[in-house]
This record gives C-alpha cells, structure tokens and sequence, in this order.
C-alpha cells in the first residue's frame, strides 16, 4: 500500500464454527406476548432494516456531573435527526443530503454521512465540508480514525483516505483483489481489520503512520487506483529473502523499476540525478567495509548435541523436517552454479559491449542501476581484460557529458579507480581514455558547482523589480557583513543577467562565437560592431557596482572601466573589500574580462595608471582584455604611462585574448608580455591616421595563437609573426582599399587556415592559391563571381555569403546565378554541406524592392529556386538568416516619415465620425485631414528642428552627446556610427524633446481655438499626453529588440555548435527550414488557448468520421434486411393462418 496502511497478517481458521441461525417471529395476535426475561420494550423508534444506517455514541467530558450522554442518529432514505440516548428526545433533523444515505459516522461534535459518491460533513446540523470520490462510484461504508478518513466503495473492492486536518487532501487511493464486506480499526488506530468474501479470515493492515513519519502526498484525481494484495499467511526468513534478492541481481532475472528517467525537456546543459536512494550509493562507496564488519568474530560451531525440540514441519500430524540438510546442499550448489554462469556469461558486461561508443550508454546504466550494492561490486571486480577497462571508460566519459545519473556515474567511479587503479596506470594503452574521462569530470564537476544554487526563489526570477528592493533592505540591514548567503543566486542572475551573459565576450576557444562577436549580431554591419549590446548589457551591472557589499561573482565577472575616475572608484572598492574582509573570496578573482572603454580627450594622471594596475593584479583569472572600444578621440596610446601600466599590470597574467585598436607602438610594447599565453589576437581598426614609421614585428612570436582578427592596414605586419596553431583568421575591409591586398599573410600561413572570413572581393584569389585546406569561408556576395569551376574547393564544409547592409549596390541576384552555375558542376565543392546568406533585415529588402524595380525580386526567386533544386539534389543545406537595417541619412525622413501618419490618422478619425452617422462626409474627413496634418507639421517640426537641437547643445549627457556624433557620423558615412545605446538611454528616447514640443503645439492650438485662456491647459494636456505616448512608444521598441534578439540567439545555437565541431569532422545537417511567420488572427487564437489542427489530425479526424459513417451504412443496412425478413415472415405467417382457417 503507498501511504496510509500497510498489510501485516491475517487471521484464518482451517474450521470454521458452524453459524447459529438468528429467527426472529412477529406475532399479530391481539392477544398480550409473554415478555422476555431479560430485556423489557422501551419504546419504538421505527422500521429498522440493512437499509437504513444508523449510528451509536456515548460521550463524556471532565467536570460532568450527569454521567454520559448518549445519541443516537438515525436517517431513512436522504433524511437523518440526531436523538438523546437518555430521555429519547428529538435534538433536531439534518438538511436531507443529495442523494440516499448508505452510511454514518459520529465524531466527536462532527457527523459524517456518505451519500451517493460524497462524503459530507456535519456540524450541528449544517454542512461545513464535502469529500468527492475521484471515481464517482457509491461509497458503502466508513470510518474515521484520528485525523483521517476511510471509504469504502459499494463495490467493495477500492478505499480511499482523506486527510481531515489538510482541507480534506485525498492521500491514498488502493484496491483489493477480493470484495471487502466489513472494515473496522483498532481502539488506538494502529491495525485495519478488513472481511472478505471469500475468506472466512480477518485480514489485519498496519497503519505505518503511527510508527514513522510518512509524507503524505496529494493523490491527484487523474492517477489510477494501485492494486494491493491482500496479507499473506505465509513468510519467509530474511536471509532466505536476501539470499533470493542477491541470486536474482547477479543473474539477471529481475529488474527493479524504482528509478526516475528524465523527461527530454530536461535534456541540455542541466546535470540530472538518478534520484535514487543516496544509502544505495553509500553502500555502494563502503561496500568493502560493510563486508569487513559483517564477518563473524568466530566461526559458526555445530552443536555437540542434538537439541531436544527436534524440527517440525506444520501440519495436523507432527512430521520431523528430515530433508532440510540436503534441501540447504542443494541450494548452495545452486547458488553456486549461479555465481559461475554469471561470471562466464554476465548480463552486465554484455550490455556495456553492446551499447554505442558514441551514444549515451542508457540502457547499460538503467540496467546497472538496477543491480544491488553487492553486485555492482562483483560486476566491476570481474572487468579483468584491458578492453572491458577501456569500454567502462568510455561508458563513464559519455554519460558525464550527457548530463545524467551524476551521483550513480561518481559511484562507479570511485569504486572502479579503487579496483583497478594500478592496472589503469601501468598500462599506457589506457592513457587516453584516463585524459578524456579527466577532461569530462573536470567540466561536469564546473557545471554543478555553477548550478547548485538555481532552486531557491525561483519565483523571484519573474519579478525582476522586487530585486532591487530586497539588495536594498539587505544592505541597509546588514551594513557590517556581508548578507551574500540571504540573496539567492536566483536573484544575482537575473539580476545581472545581461552583464554575464554577452556572447562571446567570455570565450577564448569558440571561433565561431569570437567571430560574431567582433561584428554585428551576424556579422554584417562592420563598422557598429557591438557597442549598444556593450551597453545594453552592462549598464545594470554598472548601477549596481555600488552595493560592493553584496556583490560576487555574477557582478564581477565582467567589469567595463569608461574613464580615469571610475578606476580610481573601482580600484578602491576592490581594497576595501580586501581589507575589511581579508578571509572572504575576493571579487577581482571572479573577473573573467576587463573592458577599457574610454570617450573623448581624457586627462591620464599617473593617478589613473596607477589605479589601472592595480585593477589589473587584482584580477589573477582574467583571460580576456580589450581596448577596441575606446572612442577613436582618445589621444592615450602615444603616452608612456598608459601603455607602461597596461604592460605592468599585465606582466605575469595568463591573457588568453587581447582586444585592441590597431596601434603599432603599443602592439610592439605589449606583445612580449603576452606571447606566452595568448591565443585569440584582435587588432580592429583604429580610426585615426597610422602613422608611416614601419614597426619591426619580425622577432614576435605567439605560439599558441589559434585566432586571429586583423584589419586591412596590419596584415602586412602580422605577416612576418611566428604563429604555428594559427588556424582561424578574420580579415575585415572596411576602407574597401584594392591596394593593400593581404597576400603575405595568406602565402604563409594558407596552408595551416581552417575558417577564413575575407571581406574583400579581390582577396578571393589568394585563397584559391594559398588555402588548400580551407573547411569553413565566408565571402561576400560580391565575391562569388570571382569563383570559378575548379576541384580546388573540395575541402569547404560550408559557405557562408554575407551583403552589407547598405542596399544600393546589393548583389544577391548575381550571387546566386554564379553559385548555381558552379555548383552545377559536381567536380566543384564535392565536400560543401552548408550554404549560409547572412542579409540585412527583412523590412530592407521589401522597402528596397518597392523603391527600385520587380525585376530583382523576379531574378532572386528565380535562381534562387534552381539553386534550392540543385542544393536538394546535391544534399546540401541552405539557411537564411537577417541582420540589422541601416538608418537613413535623409535629414527630411522625421518630417515627411512621421507628419504623413499624422495626416493619416485624420483621415481615420474622420472616417469614424462618418461610422457614427455624421451627415457631412466630405467636409468631416477633409477637417480631420487637415487638422492632423497640421498638428503633426507643427509638433514634429518644433521637435525635430527646434527642441532637439536646442537639447543638443544645451545638454551635456551621454544620450544627447551620442546623439551629436550619431548624426554626425551618419552624415558623414551615411550610416549608424555604432555609438553605446543603453536601455535607459531607449526608454528616454526622444521624451525632453517630445514633451517641450507637445505642450508648445497645445499651447499654440488651444490659443488659437480658445484664446490666452487655453494656453495653460493646453501646455499641461499636450505635454503629458505625447510625453505618455512618446514612453509608450519607447517601451514596444525595447520589447521588440528583445524580441529580435532572442530568436536571433536561437537560430544562432546550431551555428555555434557547428562551429565548435572540431575541424576534421564534417559539418552536422541542420534542421528544417523555420515555418513561416503566423498571421495575426492566428497568433492571437494561439494566445487564447486555440489549436490550430494540422493536415495530420485533420485526415485522422476525416478518417474517424469516415469509418463511423460506413459502420453507421452497415448497420442500417443490416437493420433494413432484419425488417425485410420480419415483413417477410409476417407475411407468411399470415398467409398460412389464412389457409388454416380455409
């Protein structure tokens, strides 16, 4: 049973005392009965038959001073009264219960009445609670013992427990295999004592509540009844019990079923437990010193003699067990045959061999988990050959990465290195797997001390507002310790979320997640890079540097430093933190990458060198730094103590990854210090004029470098570097120069390159002759009719085509013309498996069709059609994904953009008036036109030419300041200047300017309609209104960059898991392609709760319909020929009874 009783014995008579028949003679004489003895008539209550339940109980409580009392409840059909057991007296009549009364309970003050498939409570005659049988089937009998219900079914074969004191929570739900005919409990609740029909015993349950805590869990309405078995008479010794267990588990006769198995929505990055029981694996880890503690002190002596009650075997004649000896031979040589066919022939090394090297070895761990202690530990004893080694090696490396049975795999570890320990060391042919088993256990064990706290709060995560407050309240409570313990890591997640996770910014061995990090968010816009998403993401965690208190390693693992005084402020708190807790972990060892981004002229005392250096040594982890994002106005590098304190302060570090403008001086300085430990180099461009003295780079060399990102004017330089394991290199053109193509860098290293990203059309050639064995390229659409059909492309794995995102010269068509022309010949990339367009967003491309001609649109549906068709046919994968719009350069695009939708909405508010039943249709809309045209010329011309400039250069903050060299640089480049862009700096967009320019044109409106007296109204109305709006507006196109950038992160996965494929191994298929975006009717039926049925369900449900529409034909079909036979044989029996009666 699960929860509440547990079957102890039962009771059985082999003969059973005959029954005394019981009769009862009712005489209706008039004549006076002679009176019993014994007992004398009272007074008549009423017919009293099986149907009619009724209930006894005598109560009394201290202090009484008239003894018990007694009442008695009776109840015919659905009514029922309560009497006085002494005077006989009516107390009162209960309301009548739904349905016929077939039992009743009294407890104490409380009445319990079963009707129908309910159970109700009474008080006093009223109704206070009401317990359904989930099965809906009538209850026959119950009881109530202590704090806890007992039904039984009038079937008499379910019972159902509720548990009074939780709200009447159903605990225990089970079914017996005989019809149950009477339950009743012991005085002190300890025994259920149940009656069958088919047994003349008494079967006796033991309530395991009474003797250990057992937690009570919900039944939930939907789980089946479990079948229990009735106690049994019979039993057996334990350690014939255990003996029998044992057998079983060594041979493999039986699995036991008590474990979990996670659901694929577990699957992933989250590590899962067998969730068995912990002392399985204890017993398990102590297995030899259970054994060494279990072995008798003194060997078992016979007995010198025979002892005086001879055994017996039951029975009615006494019989002497004579045989027992031999039985007890005869099963030792059996357990003996066992144990050997199980060592020759074993279960558990036949499923180890036949499980998948490459899988994740789920059956052998469900079966070896299976197994008790005992065997586990002969099973790993008996791996004697060096190739059973090897694979349990194996079999521990896969399920570690798997992320399952964590716990179980550490177990078998443990255990397994203790046995075999000196075998695995002194066999050299077992090396590698020792590494790669090492190498797993290293990150698996990482991966749970990173998610060991995500269980608490989690509620938290979905109110992010709350968070600020709890620091706050935490801080304020606790101003000389630190409360890090009463913040759970829930709550330091999301609340530091973004400033922990930027992709890319924390690894040093993705290639393919550096990449994406150097550019846009798909590598298209070169010159943004990714400054809004620098400063999206940390602009929390610079808010919330100051509670330093609080602070741990989600808050320090990224640090940004924008200028000389926030280094003093950061180098300060990191000592005081070190000396007011010098036993605590330091924050600055949780620091993973040190960002120096600085803006404008900057005044650098050795002030601020000296608190970079310390910054720096306090930071031992860090493995990456950069300083590609300072500003390109920033007049440092040419200062020797800004380059001599990045060089003091990185002396001895173990940098794995070094960001940095391109300046040849302090790329010279720097580079000893770091050729040791550096592996990803990127040198962006500077921006500024380079200056024409040539560095002497020929004595560097960086041995472990696997990734460099150069610009056009240092590939030539970086030419003459040592780099052995280069093998990934990104050459970004953003000055488009023919003139400083990068030859020397690929005539040297081509042949060792394995991803290369060019970005200039004439680079494509010495690819051709320079990287043979090239896997993963990407071009841009401009380059691919420089291809040409040869068998020099057969080692590409995958092809990436990106189109920068300025349309005006955009060469999809002829990118896809020249590549289906190549492709059709089968000598050309015989290995490629992947084509990837990287393209501006989609709103570009339809703008862009609008604005020019359909013929583009025709010519890229067209080949781009024959190219699907020909990649089909050639198995090779196609994938599209979109980047970020370029902004117009047009200075008149705010005007005309946004007073034409102003217009646009008179013209709707007109047309409504129109719905409403207004007679003048031609002037009302006109009207309307005009007045929101006016409107909207006035507002966004006072906005846009007026209020901003003005704000511009009255205000000296950083949106208005980024504002300033925004629209300067687009001017100049016509595009984005790729400044920082925070979410306050979105939510605040627009909104001084917005509401200075709507309270002038209500001001000016209202004045004009109403005179002077409208202009105060129309300032406050205006004003707060389009303020309203304009922050309404801000947040739908935050919500919308989320948006974009969350789905962008999920097509962006498998990318990334294909580029950290090691490179001789081909380039997985990826899924199907994405299904079409969904109307709007649909996603909002979607949102209500809406199906929409597939062409699957909807031929399933045809086919249902039409099934039963044939069963439906047969049977009237049918029902048709038995009333033809019917008329037939009436017919016939009417003609015969004619001619009888002629």
């Amino acid at each position: 049973m699960a929860v509440a009783v547990q079957p102890i014995s039962a009771v059985d008579h082999s003969e059973p005392p005959p029954r005394k028949r019981l009769r009862t003679e009712v005489a209706w004489s008039p004549k006076v009965q002679p009176e019993p003895r014994l007992f004398a008539p009272f007074r008549a209550l009423g017919l009293v038959t099986n149907h009619v339940p009724f209930a006894l109980q005598t109560r009394s409580h201290k202090g009484a001073t008239e003894g018990p009392r007694t009442h008695i409840v009776t109840c015919l059909g659905k009514s029922w009264a309560m009497w006085e057991g002494g005077k006989m007296g009516l107390l009162f009549v209960g309301p009548d219960a739904p349905e016929q009364i077939t039992s009743m309970v009294i407890d104490g003050k409380d009445v319990w009445v079963s009707s129908g498939s309910h159970v109700i409570k009474y008080i006093r005659g009223k109704e206070v609670r009401r317990l359904a049988n989930p099965l809906g089937t009538p209850i026959a009998s119950m009881l109530v013992f202590g704090s806890q219900l007992l039904s039984l079914t009038q079937d008499g074969t379910r019972m159902f427990i509720w548990d009074l004191e939780d709200g009447g929570r159903l605990i225990d739900a089970f079914r017996t295999s005989s019809v149950a005919t009477s339950v009743a409990f012991s005085p002190t609740n300890d025994f259920l004592a149940t009656a069958h029909v088919d047994s003349v015993g008494v079967y006796l349950w033991a309530n395991r509540a009474q003797y250990s805590e057992v937690a009570l869990q919900s039944v939930p309405d939907d789980e089946k009844v479990i079948d229990v078995a009735l106690p049994s008479m019979q039993g057996t010794a334990e350690d014939e019990a255990l003996d029998a267990l044992s057998s079983l588990a060594l041979t493999g006769q039986e699995k036991s079923s008590d474990f979990f198995l996670a659901p694929p929505e577990f699957d992933g990055d989250l590590v899962t437990l067998s969730l068995m029981p912990r002392s399985r694996w204890q017993t398990l880890l102590n297995f030899e010193v259970i054994q060494q503690r279990n072995k008798p002190k003194e060997p078992p002596k016979e007995p010198e003699k025979a002892p005086f009650f001879l055994p017996t075997l039951p029975g009615v004649e006494p019989r002497f067990a004579i045989e027992q000896n031999e039985s007890e031979k005869t099963k030792k040589q059996t357990k003996r045959l066992q144990k050997a066919s199980a060592s020759s022939d074993s279960t558990f090394y036949k499923m180890l061999a036949a499980e998948d090297p490459h899988g994740d070895y789920e059956e052998f761990f469900t079966y070896a988990k299976s197994l008790s202690p005992a065997a586990i530990d002969l099973e790993l004893r008996s791996l004697v050959t060096l190739d059973a080694l090897r694979t349990f090696l194996t079999a521990l490396n896969r399920r570690l990465r798997s992320h399952r049975d964590f716990e179980a795999v550490q177990s078998f570890q443990n255990v397994f290195l203790r046995m075999h320990g000196d075998v695995l060391t002194a066999n050299p042919e077992l090396q590698e797997e020792l590494e790669m088993l090492q190498d797993a256990q290293r990150k698996e064990s990482e991966n749970v001390e990173l998610r060991q706290g995500y269980v608490v709060m989690y509620y938290c995560i979905l109110l992010p507002p709350f968070a600020y407050i709890l620091l706050k309240e935490a801080k304020e409570s606790h101003p000389d310790q630190v409360p890090t313990s009463s913040v759970p890591n829930e709550l330091w997640l999301d609340i530091f979320k973004h400033a922990t996770f930027v992709p890319g910014a924390l690894d040093c061995d993705d290639g393919h997640a550096i990449a994406c990090f150097t550019r846009d968010k798909d590598g298209i816009c070169l010159a943004n890079r990714h400054r809004e998403a620098m400063d999206i993401a940390l602009a929390l965690c610079l808010v919330c540097k100051r509670w330093n208190m609080l602070a741990t390693e989600f808050v320090f693992a990224y640090i940004r430093v924008k200028d000389g005084e926030q280094a003093i402020r950061l180098a300060d708190a990191l000592r005081h933190y070190a000396t007011t807790y010098p036993y605590a972990p330091q924050p600055g060892r949780h620091v993973i990458r040190l960002e120096l981004a600085l803006e404008g002229a900057h005044a650098w005392t050795r002030l601020h060198s000296w608190a970079l250096i310390k910054i720096l040594k306090s930071c031992p982890r860090l493995s990456v730094f950069s300083t590609a994002f300072c500003s390109p106005d920033v007049y440092l590098w040419e200062m020797s103590t800004f380059p001599d304190a990045i060089c003091h302060g990185l002396k001895g570090s173990k940098l794995r990854r070094f960001e940095s403008g391109y300046i040849p001086s302090f790329v010279r300085k720097l580079a000893p210090t770091l050729e040791d430990s550096l592996e990803v180099l990127w040198l962006r461009p500077s921006d500024r004029r380079l200056t024409k003295k040539r560095v002497q780079t020929s004595s560097l060399a960086f041995p472990r470098l696997h990734m460099l990102i150069l610009s056009e004017a240092a590939e030539n330089c970086f030419a003459e570097v040592a780099m052995p394991s280069l093998q990934t290199c990104i050459l970004e053109d953003p000055i488009q120069d023919s003139d400083k193509a990068p030859q020397c860098l690929l005539a040297r290293y081509g042949e060792q390159l394995r991803y290369l990203v060019t970005s200039n059309t004439l680079q494509v050639s010495y690819v051709l002759e320079n990287c043979p064995r090239i896997a993963h390229w990407t071009i841009p659409c401009a380059a691919v009719g420089m291809l040409r059909v040869s068998e020099a492309y057969s080692s590409i794995i995958s092809l990436t085509l990106i189109e920068e995102s300025s349309l005006r010269t955009c060469m999809l068509p002829m990118a896809l013309r020249s590549l289906h022309s190549i492709l059709s010949e089968d000598k050309s990339f015989v290995s490629l498996r992947l084509i990837r367009f990287q393209l501006p967003l989609r709103s570009s491309f339809t703008s862009f069709v609008r604005t020019y001609n359909e013929h583009w649109e025709y010519s890229c549906i067209r080949h781009g059609g024959l190219l699907l068709h020909l990649c089909d046919r050639r198995k090779i994968s196609v994938q599209a994904s979109f980047g970020v719009a370029q902004q117009s350069a047009d200075c008149w695009a705010p005007f005309t953009e946004q007073v034409l939708p102003a217009a646009t909405t008179g013209v709707l508010a007109g047309a409504y008036g129109l719905v409403k039943g207004s007679t003048q249709i031609g002037p009302l809309i006109t009207s309307a036109a005009l007045n929101g045209g006016v409107a909207g010329a006035t507002f966004f011309s006072f906005r846009e030419y007026i209020a901003s400039p003005v704000l511009l250069h009255a205000l000296a903050n950083t949106e208005y300041s980024r504002r300033i060299r925004e629209l300067q640089a687009s001017r100049r480049a016509g595009g984005r200047s790729g400044e920082k862009l925070t979410w306050w700096d979105m939510r605040m967009n627009k909104v001084p300017d917005t509401a200075i320019s709507g309270a002038f044109t209500g001001a000016i409106l209202n004045a004009w309609k109403r005179g002077p007296a409208g202009i105060v109204p129309g300032v406050t109305t205006a004003g707060l209104a389009c303020t309203l709006i304009q922050l309404a507006y801000n947040e739908l196109d935050i919500a919308r960059i989320k948006y974009v950038s969350r789905t962008l992160q999920e097509t962006r996965k498998q990318q990334d898991a294909e580029a950290a494929l090691p490179m001789s191994q081909p380039v997985p298929l990826p899924s199907p392609p994405i299904e079409p975006r969904k109307s709007f009717i649909e996603r909002m039926l979607v949102t209500m709760g809406f199906h929409q049925v597939t062409d699957e369900e909807f031929l399933e449900k045809l086919k249902f319909k039409r099934d039963y529409a044939l069963r439906r034909i047969e049977e009237l079909e049918q029902e048709r020929a038995q009333e033809k036979e019917k008329i037939a044989s009436e017919t016939v029996d009417s003609q015969t009874s004619v001619k009888s009666q002629d």
